[in-house]
């Protein structure tokens, strides 16, 4: 039987098609992500209240450098980057492997009808 997306695997799923999307098009410069040219700024509120990097400063900076290929530093920056890169990609494509076999069985049906 068909197993169906549930709203919560679909955020999933898109949530992590865009951190790769966004990923691929940022680099790293200076401890600052930069996005299509434009430097993002610090969105966390720690650092901007306490001018001090939390426990997730690094992250972004992490997965987009480890998308790069330059792992090393990757790890360096922050060490849960590739590991949730990793979490998010297998969760994703489990869920891509459900909607394609969903398409598939569809497609399949119309061909009999």
């Amino acid at each position: 039987m068909f197993k169906k997306l549930h709203h919560n695997e679909w955020l999933v799923l898109f949530l992590t098609m865009g951190i790769w999307g966004i990923a691929f098009s940022s680099a790293v410069a200076q401890d600052q992500v930069i996005i299509l040219g434009y430097t993002v700024p610090s969105l966390c509120l720690f650092t901007n209240l306490f001018g001090t990097e939390c426990l997730g400063c690094g992250l972004t900076r992490s997965v987009v450098l480890a998308v790069h290929g330059k792992l090393l530093l990757s790890v360096k920056m922050h060490l849960m980057g590739i590991p949730i890169l990793l979490i998010l990609t297998f969760l994703s494509g489990k869920y891509l492997k459900i909607l394609l076999n969903h398409f598939r069985k569809e497609e399949s049906e119309m061909k009999f009808e």
